[in-house]
């Protein structure tokens, strides 16, 4: 039964009628739920006054026999639901769903799988006196975002710094935190697990610091390409245009970042100096548009000595083998 404590939002207890009495306890849990333990206490009790209660054994002497279970709603971690799309999820946080997908790596941005699990950003661990303000300035995002990724910290009331208020911080409109409003400590506790979603695909700078270069064009930066990869990176995300050849170079990429150039297999030889594992050699690509070509390791031909092993960066390098010293003998 759920009386006197009603279940969490989002959580329903449904009884089957059948000869033995069971219940199915579900629950989703719904936003501003996030970081926050709940008991779940399941007791049993007889619709007849003369019928003892031998379901569960009662903690102590006269104690109602109940079941208690603890969950914990997870922060910066989201299920999806039938008709969630990397897009939507990304704007119901808060963020853009480029964001989402530089941290996380999913492919797709259309339709997610029902079930699918997304990690909206990392969980940073608090320091001794950090404080709502100084994570904003940190991480670059608004503490108005930190409070609503975070709400259980409104329900702890340790939000704002020392002499703080919420007009300060302009968060006082923010239902979260109104009733935090006359509860205020020094800082956030040491510890402290918070939601974060930095802004890694863009750049924001902090305050107090020397503004970033101007945009060349008023029109801000332009759209991402591959040939912004360095040296040692890879243009990566589906493919939507490939040129000829082999092996093929895509042209054009959706979803684009720059990943690091994968790294070939070292040979690895037996304790008799014999090849037990082939290994493979970088024998091009690693550009901006295409990545490490691996190709297998050579094996000198017979006649042939080896001078150099093969590398994840060098193939095998042979050499004829020397002549055997000519002897001359001499008549007695």
């Amino acid at each position: 039964e759920t009386h006197p404590t009603p279940l969490p939002p989002g959580a329903s207890l449904a009884a089957n009628s059948s000869a033995v009495s069971r219940a199915l306890l579900e629950w989703t849990p719904q936003r501003g739920q996030e970081g926050a333990t709940y008991a779940v206490c399941l007791a049993v009790r007889s619709a007849f006054a003369g019928c003892a209660q031998t379901f569960f054994r009662p903690a102590r002497p006269g104690a109602a026999g109940q079941h208690c279970l603890l969950v914990v709603v997870e922060r910066c971690r989201y299920c999806a639901l039938p008709g969630d799309r990397l897009e939507s999820v990304a704007a119901a946080w808060g963020t853009t769903w480029l964001q989402v997908w530089g941290g996380t790596g999913l492919r797709q941005t259309d339709t997610l799988p029902l079930g699918t699990l997304v990690d909206l950003g990392p969980r940073y661990v608090v320091h001794p006196g950090e404080t709502l303000r100084r994570l904003s300035r940190k991480f670059g995002v608004p503490p108005a975002a930190l409070a609503a990724w975070n709400p259980d910290l409104a329900a702890a009331a340790a939000l704002l710094p020392a002499g703080g208020t919420l007009e300060e911080l302009d968060l006082y409109d923010n239902p979260l935190l109104q009733a935090a409003a006359t509860r205020v400590t020094p800082g956030l506790p040491a510890a402290q697990e918070v939601c974060v979603l930095p802004r890694i695909c863009t750049y924001t700078p902090i305050p107090g610091e020397a503004a970033a270069p101007a945009a060349p064009s008023a029109s801000g930066p332009g759209p991402f390409t591959c040939q912004q990869c360095g040296n040692g990176t890879v243009c990566s995300g589906p493919c939507l245009r490939w040129s000829g050849g082999s092996p093929s170079t895509c042209l054009e990429r959706s979803l684009s970042r720059c990943d690091r150039c994968r790294a070939c297999a070292e040979e690895l030889l037996d304790p008799a100096g014999q090849v037990a594992v082939p290994g493979t050699f970088k024998s091009g690509g690693c550009t901006p548009t295409l990545d490490t070509v691996c190709t297998p390791c050579s094996t000198c031909a017979p006649g042939l000595r080896e001078l150099s092993p093969c590398t994840p960066l060098r193939d095998r390098q042979c050499a004829a083998a020397p002549a055997p010293p000519a002897m001359n003998l001499l008549p007695v």
